[in-house]
């Protein structure tokens, strides 16, 4: 192995990869290859092991990458062995060697390309018009059959778009979810459209669409007016903080997935969708974890007196259960109906999560009455909180944005303003 020294900032590795991929592609061949990593010597240090096997290649490379966790890539080995003679194969090694260290030295901000993309976007409900979020960057706009949204993308190599479109839009669909308590999809498989950021014709809002001043919905169809879904006044702010950070992102992804297994945004698809054990229970969990992630997730150190002795010790626990009824506290405004369906779904996916019971139960009923008795519980269809958790959790997280972005002018009932 031969060891070449390299300085890659932290910030930098993936543009440097990206682009150091992309050279050895069009320069060299397809990277047919397997990958791992392991600990070193250096509990900051990871190897990350890239093995270049292709049919497309005369040699076999094997690349051992040195990641420092607050350094960066501080130095690459390389190994390149000729396929038929295995010796060390020096023309390879010189090639690939070269393009390693050229890379190393690019300004990757300048490398990347920002481009306009287009994809189509699908909702129960037609939009009232078309949307301009300028904060953050998200476009919506209606025509007669479809409605499409339009965002930009930085990217360096056309083959982080495979992963990256699919990803943005998905993240897009699920921050319009959390907004509106309506579900939204989108179809990225067929449709998407890249526009060069000079030319974006096709981007003229037509007929813009109103905004609701009121932010105290918890209801789905309390944004839509005349038939026509409307987006809450600050949305545009709502959505630029959702997509600023991991923890923001994941809560409302979490919901989102909610809403589609729920089979809508208001009641499930079915009533069989109740019964059949799967969707229900994992629906409820996500419920919860979309809160989860909007909590403080650090340890707290607290005092412990031992009963015999007296002796004081500390001791670190990260009190989620505490953390996650002090949030439903505070963004609920104390609501009494809200808190207690909220503690009665924790308790639940408690139990589902360290016992595997059941959240939900088939009432084997024939003709009796609504329910069956099983000592002193009695068996429903699903929770008594099932028809209402996916509004109060929505109201919840919405509540969380609006309070901490010192948007406090929420009114109640549905006033129509203009965009």
């Amino acid at each position: 192995m031969h060891t070449l020294p390299l300085r890659i900032k932290k910030e930098s590795i993936n543009d440097y990869l990206q682009f150091l991929w992309n050279r050895f592609e069009l320069e060299i061949g397809t990277m047919g290859c397997q990958q791992s990593h392991s600990n070193t010597q250096d509990p900051q240090i990871y190897c990350y092991t890239i093995r270049w096997c292709s049919d497309a290649t005369n040699f076999s490379a094997t690349i051992d990458i040195y990641h420092h966790t607050h350094k960066g890539i501080t130095s690459i080995d390389l190994d390149v062995v000729d396929k038929v003679t295995h010796l060390f194969d020096e023309e390879s090694f010189n090639n690939i060697k070269k393009i390693i260290i050229e890379s190393s030295k690019e300004n990757f901000e300048q490398l990347y390309k920002k481009r306009l993309f287009r994809v189509p976007v699908n909702c129960s409900v037609e939009l009232d018009g078309d949307y301009s979020f300028k904060e953050s960057e998200i476009f919506i706009k209606r025509n007669a059959q479809n409605c499409y949204v339009y965002f930009y993308l930085n990217y360096i190599s056309k083959h982080q778009l495979r992963p990256l479109i699919p990803e943005t839009a998905k993240n897009i669909a699920s921050a319009l979810t959390v907004l509106t308590q309506n579900l939204f999809t989108f179809d990225v498989q067929n449709e998407v459209v890249e526009y060069e950021v000079g030319n974006i014709s096709d981007l003229i809002l037509t007929k813009k669409g109103n905004y609701s001043e009121n932010l105290s919905y918890a209801d789905f169809d309390e944004l839509i007016i005349d038939n026509k879904l409307v987006f809450p006044k600050y949305s545009d702010i709502v959505f630029k903080k959702i997509f600023s950070g991991k923890a923001h992102i994941q809560s409302s992804r979490r919901f989102h997935e909610a809403i589609l297994m729920r089979g809508g945004s208001s009641y499930p698809s079915t009533i069989s969708s109740l019964t059949n054990g799967y969707t229900t229970q994992y629906e409820l969990l996500a419920y919860v974890s979309s809160i989860e992630a909007l909590l403080d997730s650090s340890q707290t150190v607290e005092k412990v007196e031992c009963p015999e002795c007296g002796h004081e010790s500390e001791v670190k626990e990260y009190k989620i259960s505490k953390k996650f009824r002090d949030f439903v506290s505070k963004y609920s405004n104390q609501a009494p109906t809200v808190i207690k369906a909220m503690k009665q779904l924790y308790l639940d996916r408690s139990k589902f999560v360290h016992t595997g019971i059941n959240l939900h139960f088939h009432a084997v009923r024939g003709h009796g009455g609504p329910f069956t008795i099983n000592g002193k519980e009695e068996k429903k269809e699903a929770p008594y909180y099932y028809y209402n958790i996916h509004e109060f959790t929505g109201y919840l997280i919405r509540s969380y944005y609006y309070q901490n972005l010192n948007i406090t002018s929420a009114l109640n009932g549905t006033k129509i303003v203009d965009a």
